[in-house]
Protein backbone atom coordinates (compact mmCIF):
# COMPACT_ATOMS: atom_id res chain seq x y z
CA UNK A 1 0.00 0.00 0.00
CA UNK A 2 1.49 3.31 -1.08
CA UNK A 3 0.03 6.52 0.34
CA UNK A 4 0.87 10.12 -0.27
CA UNK A 5 -0.26 13.72 -0.25
CA UNK A 6 0.00 16.57 -2.72
CA UNK A 7 1.95 19.48 -1.21
CA UNK A 8 1.03 23.17 -1.58
CA UNK A 9 2.89 23.26 -4.92
CA UNK A 10 0.92 20.29 -6.28
CA UNK A 11 3.87 17.91 -6.02
CA UNK A 12 3.26 14.33 -4.87
CA UNK A 13 4.92 13.40 -1.58
CA UNK A 14 4.98 9.75 -0.54
CA UNK A 15 3.95 9.17 3.04
CA UNK A 16 4.20 5.41 3.50
CA UNK A 17 4.69 2.04 1.89
CA UNK A 18 3.17 -0.89 3.73
CA UNK A 19 3.09 -4.61 2.97
CA UNK A 20 0.09 -6.33 4.55
CA UNK A 21 -0.83 -10.01 4.46
CA UNK A 22 -4.55 -10.74 4.05
CA UNK A 23 -5.09 -7.11 2.99
CA UNK A 24 -8.86 -7.23 2.55
CA UNK A 25 -9.46 -8.84 5.94
CA UNK A 26 -6.97 -6.41 7.52
CA UNK A 27 -8.75 -3.39 6.05
CA UNK A 28 -12.26 -4.62 6.91
CA UNK A 29 -11.52 -5.78 10.43
CA UNK A 30 -8.44 -3.88 11.53
CA UNK A 31 -8.10 -0.56 9.72
CA UNK A 32 -11.73 0.38 9.05
CA UNK A 33 -13.71 -1.92 11.30
CA UNK A 34 -16.93 -3.53 10.07
CA UNK A 35 -19.19 -0.48 10.64
CA UNK A 36 -16.91 2.03 8.89
CA UNK A 37 -16.13 -0.44 6.08
CA UNK A 38 -19.87 -0.82 5.35
CA UNK A 39 -20.30 2.98 5.39
CA UNK A 40 -17.45 3.53 2.89
CA UNK A 41 -18.74 0.77 0.60
CA UNK A 42 -22.22 2.34 0.70
CA UNK A 43 -21.03 5.92 0.09
CA UNK A 44 -18.93 4.84 -2.91
CA UNK A 45 -21.81 2.63 -4.20
CA UNK A 46 -19.60 -0.45 -4.34
CA UNK A 47 -21.89 -3.41 -5.07
CA UNK A 48 -20.42 -5.73 -2.42
CA UNK A 49 -18.71 -5.51 0.96
CA UNK A 50 -16.59 -8.54 0.04
CA UNK A 51 -13.23 -8.58 -1.71
CA UNK A 52 -12.22 -8.39 -4.41
CA UNK A 53 -14.48 -5.59 -5.65
CA UNK A 54 -15.80 -5.88 -9.20
CA UNK A 55 -13.90 -3.92 -11.85
CA UNK A 56 -15.27 -0.40 -12.09
CA UNK A 57 -15.01 3.25 -11.11
CA UNK A 58 -16.53 4.08 -7.76
CA UNK A 59 -17.07 7.75 -6.99
CA UNK A 60 -18.40 9.55 -3.94
CA UNK A 61 -19.38 13.19 -3.94
CA UNK A 62 -18.47 13.35 -0.29
CA UNK A 63 -18.53 11.47 2.97
CA UNK A 64 -18.42 12.25 6.65
CA UNK A 65 -14.93 11.67 8.08
CA UNK A 66 -16.69 11.52 11.45
CA UNK A 67 -17.60 7.97 10.44
CA UNK A 68 -13.95 7.10 11.16
CA UNK A 69 -14.56 7.45 14.91
CA UNK A 70 -15.20 3.71 15.20
CA UNK A 71 -12.16 2.77 13.09
CA UNK A 72 -8.40 2.67 13.52
CA UNK A 73 -7.99 5.46 10.94
CA UNK A 74 -6.80 8.92 12.01
CA UNK A 75 -9.52 11.00 13.65
CA UNK A 76 -8.22 14.30 12.27
CA UNK A 77 -6.90 15.13 8.81
CA UNK A 78 -5.07 18.06 7.28
CA UNK A 79 -6.98 19.51 4.33
CA UNK A 80 -5.49 18.64 0.95
CA UNK A 81 -5.37 16.05 -1.83
CA UNK A 82 -4.48 12.48 -0.90
CA UNK A 83 -3.98 9.29 -2.88
CA UNK A 84 -3.68 5.69 -1.82
CA UNK A 85 -2.69 2.88 -4.17
CA UNK A 86 -3.35 -0.69 -3.13
CA UNK A 87 -1.89 -3.55 -5.19
CA UNK A 88 -2.94 -7.07 -4.21
CA UNK A 89 -0.67 -9.98 -5.12
CA UNK A 90 -1.34 -13.69 -5.01
CA UNK A 91 1.09 -16.14 -3.40
CA UNK A 92 3.12 -16.24 -6.63
CA UNK A 93 3.49 -12.42 -6.55
CA UNK A 94 1.14 -12.00 -9.53
CA UNK A 95 -1.04 -8.85 -9.46
CA UNK A 96 -4.67 -9.77 -8.90
CA UNK A 97 -6.03 -6.31 -8.08
CA UNK A 98 -4.97 -2.70 -8.28
CA UNK A 99 -7.01 0.03 -6.63
CA UNK A 100 -6.27 3.75 -6.53
CA UNK A 101 -8.19 6.01 -4.22
CA UNK A 102 -7.93 9.77 -4.55
CA UNK A 103 -9.54 12.17 -2.13
CA UNK A 104 -9.60 15.90 -1.60
CA UNK A 105 -10.34 16.92 1.97
CA UNK A 106 -11.71 20.41 2.43
CA UNK A 107 -13.87 22.22 4.96
CA UNK A 108 -17.55 21.37 4.93
CA UNK A 109 -19.56 24.15 3.32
Amino acid sequence: MLAGKHDSFGQWKEISLVNVKNACFSMKSGMFGEKTWKYVVDVFQIPTINCPWPVGHYISKGFDTGSFKDSNLPKQFIYGKYSIQVVLLDKKKKIISCTKISAELKPYS
